[in-house]
């Protein structure tokens, strides 16, 4: 029992401390608006192009923007769009994989094949390809990879409800009256709910970093928002002279897309070590 707790501890305090620094992302990202000393959108062409100071801690863009207050700014629009699309392929996802396992037949089949179908291409210039059909705009960008991203949670569901439908649990459940949707959602869905937070925890810090890239290629986000990508991509024009206004945008993503996969991580470690335990 001693050697089960002290292997316990490392991973329960792993994800414990990045559940807080995500809490804390998230708090700072819904406040920054009302704490920050400047205006993130406010223009000032006498402020422009300052490097790193005591009134700019990290300098100034083309515009004289503090981009500090333009980081901040753009991480609630980063993150909140990753969270929106990866909940709604989650959702629509373990759908589609349910239904379709439990249905069988020329349904499973067919929907086995669009889905194939959507994973033959690679996802991300999948992603390109759809936004370009669609057009510029955080919606569209969201649109882009919802369709990217949903087929790894159908085929993971539906593996899922394969492995359970058959079990005594579910052949008991069935001679009780339990039919149809009901069985679904009451007794095979809730054992399926572990591995696909993980899968959507993992997700989070992929989807930030592919908004990013779409709006850094001029997919996304468009000016004068202050999301992340869009803002690497206005300032790629002024990299030799204010690289601070990309190292800066970019050190926020990589900080904040690297702490979501720890957290990913440390989530499947601990249901890993509940389950063996």
């Amino acid at each position: 029992m001693r050697k089960i707790l002290l292997k316990k501890a490392p991973v329960n305090a792993r994800l414990t401390a990045f559940s807080v620094l995500i809490a804390i992302i998230f708090i700072c990202a819904l406040v920054a608006k009302q704490f920050t000393v400047h205006d993130a959108y406010a223009v000032n062409m006498d402020s422009a192009f300052l490097p790193p100071c005591r009134e700019y801690i990290f300098g100034t863009d083309n515009l004289g923007r503090c981009v500090f207050c333009r980081i901040a700014a753009g991480s609630l629009e980063s993150i909140l769009s990753a969270v929106i699309v990866v909940a709604a392929v989650t959702l629509f996802g373990m759908a589609v994989g349910a239904l379709s396992a439990f249905a069988g037949g020329a349904a499973d089949s067919i929907m086995m094949k669009i889905t194939l179908v959507f994973q033959a291409f690679p996802s991300f210039v999948l992603a390109i390809a759809i936004g370009a059909v669609l057009g510029s705009g955080t919606l569209n960008a969201m649109i882009a990879l919802i369709a990217v991203y949903w087929t790894t949670y159908a085929r993971l569901s539906r593996s899922m409800v394969l492995s359970y439908k058959n079990d005594n649990y579910i052949k008991a459940a069935k001679l009780y009256g339990a039919k149809g949707t009901s069985l679904l959602a009451k007794y095979i869905m809730p054992n399926t709910a572990g591995t696909m937070a993980v899968t959507a925890a993992q997700d989070v810090g992929n989807v930030i970093l592919s908004m990013s890239a779409l709006s850094f290629i001029g997919l996304g986000a468009q000016r004068p928002t202050a999301q992340w990508g869009a803002v690497m991509n206005e300032a790629n024009a002024y990299f030799q002279t204010a690289p601070w206004i990309i190292m800066f945008n970019g050190a926020a993503l990589f900080f904040t897309v690297t702490i979501f996969n720890i957290f990913g991580d440390s989530l499947r470690d601990r249901l890993d070590s509940k389950h063996k335990s």
